[in-house]
């Protein structure tokens, strides 16, 4: 931060933001709507670190109404989509995805 200053560079910093507020807020969306998205699962999904179930398990609560996001490596990409379509998703839910969400919080 400091070599940020001395060089002029606008930065803030929001300790406690996680990347799922963080890319809500830059975009600008809610993660919750009154009577279309009432809950946010927050998970991930990951090739090399074992996990229970599979992003397929939530899919459901996404057709119920949830807002689901997903951190994970634009390397698996592919098997998000493909295990959200088999959990019952077509290609006309809505999705964003969000680089770098943090990296936008600027300093005044």
């Amino acid at each position: 931060m400091w070599a940020l200053d001395v060089a002029g560079i606008p930065y803030e910093v929001v300790p406690g933001i996680t990347a799922a507020v963080a890319a809500a807020s830059v975009l600008p969306i809610e993660l919750t709507v009154p009577k279309l998205a009432q809950t946010v699962i927050i998970t991930r999904a990951s090739l090399r670190v074992p996990m229970l179930g599979s992003i397929r398990d939530y899919a459901g609560f996404v057709k119920l109404g949830a807002t689901m996001v997903i951190y994970t490596g634009i390397h698996i990409i592919d098997r998000v989509v493909r295990e959200l379509r088999e959990g019952g998703l077509d290609d006309s839910t809505p999705v964003i995805v969000v680089y770098k969400a943090t990296w936008l919080i600027r300093r005044s």
